[in-house]
């Protein structure tokens, strides 16, 4: 069985309750013990950062969830190191850390986010670009908003998406050799880990920020 994103708690309880052999996608047990493929998400995040601190960006800010997958949490982690390494301060006001339980509604949430009087001129998040269009706010002109997933649904979007991106072919094809191998040697204690890289996707959702154009 691939499991693809799943909650670390959920992951335990369905490793326990199975016989199964199991593959995590996007995530990894809590303890270790299941083989699982997962994104190099230092570099990809770099990369995004990086291409906004070079187009003139210092207040970014990053949208994401807390709980529930580990590869979240990386990703969150790895934004904060790059704005460090690239020498551009974090605003804890510009980072919305979205809980998985308390925050349900997740589009209220980021509404209240970008009502905030003085709005980042960038962001990292996906799903901050429905609200965003839904509240009047020009893309990339008001708000440059960035993401980090899929390229084929980044360019179906409009504005279409400046994203990293992993190529969902290797990260499928990885993750069937490795349920393969373990149903072949399920008493195998050695645990596989496959890290796949990352590009960066350049389109429309990204400029300079409005101040350095006046």
């Amino acid at each position: 069985m691939v499991l693809a994103g799943v909650r670390e708690e959920e992951v335990t309880r369905l490793f326990k309750l199975s016989d199964t052999p199991l593959v995590l996608v996007y995530c990894v047990s809590p303890d270790g013990t299941i083989d699982h493929v997962i994104i190099n998400n230092v570099k990809g995040i770099f990369d995004l950062v990086k291409c906004l601190v070079d187009l003139g960006h210092t207040r970014i800010g990053y949208i994401g969830w807390i709980e529930g997958s580990s590869d979240s949490r990386h990703q969150l982690d790895a934004f904060k190191d790059s704005m460090r390494k690239l020498g551009i301060k974090v605003d804890g006001n510009l980072v919305l850390e979205i809980q998985y339980e308390k925050d349900r509604d997740v589009y209220k949430v980021v509404e209240e986010y970008l009502n905030m009087d003085n709005l980042p001129t960038a962001t990292v998040a996906v799903f901050a670009m429905k609200v965003a269009n839904q509240l009047g706010l020009n893309i990339p002109d008001d708000l440059s908003i960035t993401g980090f997933g899929d390229s084929a649904y980044s360019r179906d979007l409009i504005p279409s998406l400046t994203m990293v991106c992993v190529n969902p072919r290797q990260l499928g094809t990885y993750a069937g050799k490795l349920l393969i191998e373990r149903r072949k040697n399920q008493n195998n204690e050695i645990i596989k880990q496959v890290a796949l890289g990352t590009h960066l996707v350049i389109c429309e959702s990204y400029f300079k920020p409005k101040a350095s154009r006046e």
